[in-house]
């Protein structure tokens, strides 16, 4: 694919898909207090009341498909400009930098999902999760993204 965006956008998905999968098994064999990505999502644009909805888990899961596109979008950009070398390390890097700008640096001033602060297992969920969604994004568009050629 020529298109940044088009192939960021695609990593994105699977990504979501691939991350969701992995926190699904991780969690279901441990069951420990935690909060899902998609309750984190959700609570950015709900109250307390509205997140365990039908409504509550449309809203926390396209969150999460934007979150994912959105990084994959930008290891696509990075890719682009330094290049395919060291993609897992990059897009890993991305991932991570967006995830500590959300949950490190705004979530906490805006007040968005507060109670992960008191679940460490959440926030090591999180980490697996965000470096899933570095590695598949960034695997997927250092395959699938073709060199733009200058005539």
């Amino acid at each position: 694919m020529l298109d940044t965006i088009a192939v960021g956008t695609l990593a994105g998905v699977v990504a979501v898909i691939a991350y969701e999968i992995v926190d699904w098994l991780i969690t279901g064999s441990f069951g420990a207090d935690y909060t899902a990505p998609w309750e984190a999502g959700a609570n950015i644009y709900l109250n307390d009341d509205y997140i365990h909805t039908p409504f509550g888990y449309i809203t926390g899961m396209t969150n999460s498909l934007l979150m994912t596109c959105a990084i994959g979008v930008l290891t696509a950009i990075a890719l682009r400009i330094s290049g395919k070398d060291f993609y897992l390390i990059k897009g890993i890097g991305i991932s991570l930098m967006w995830r500590l700008g959300t949950f490190g640096i705004l979530a906490p001033i805006v007040g968005v999902a507060s109670q992960i602060n008191n679940e460490p297992y959440s926030q090591f969920i999180f980490y697996i999760n965000f470096i899933i969604v570095g590695a598949v994004t960034s695997y997927i568009v250092a395959k699938y993204m073709k060199p733009v050629v200058k005539r």
